[in-house]
């Protein structure tokens, strides 16, 4: 009795069907993403503080010392990060893209990112 390939290829083309569009519908979420990280990263939040009046004093909430790895990052975030993606041609708008308050948690990606200690990444930042 002779059996017929057709019932096993059929099954074996379906399989590869289905992880085809599988895979296909994976991609398509992760440029959806992708996209989305990039068009926030495009709008820039809008500050609700009030700005002090002539009148005002201000005086600083804590005295606490920030972190050691925030002191070499200048004000002028915007020459220190071009100059960052200059020297380190593996880093992204994304990588250097931070929320206020959440610098030190990108700091500490980027230096992950480019395998360098804490010491000498704050180098690299002084040195920029």
């Amino acid at each position: 009795m002779k059996k017929s390939i057709f019932p096993f290829i059929t099954i074996m083309l379906t399989v590869v069907a289905f992880f085809t569009i599988r895979r296909a519908s994976a991609q398509k979420k992760r440029i959806a993403q992708r996209n989305l990280e990039d068009a926030e990263q495009i709008v820039t939040p809008v500050s609700t503080k009030a700005t002090p009046s002539v009148d005002t004093v201000v005086t600083p909430v804590s005295t606490k010392t920030p972190p050691a790895m925030s002191t070499p990052v200048t004000s002028n975030w915007n020459e220190q990060k071009s100059k960052l993606k200059a020297k380190f041609a593996t880093l992204t708008d994304a990588d250097l893209y931070f929320d206020e308050g959440k610098k030190e948690a990108m700091l500490t990606k980027v230096q992950t990112k480019l395998g360098k200690t804490k010491e000498e990444f704050q180098k690299i930042i002084a040195n920029l």
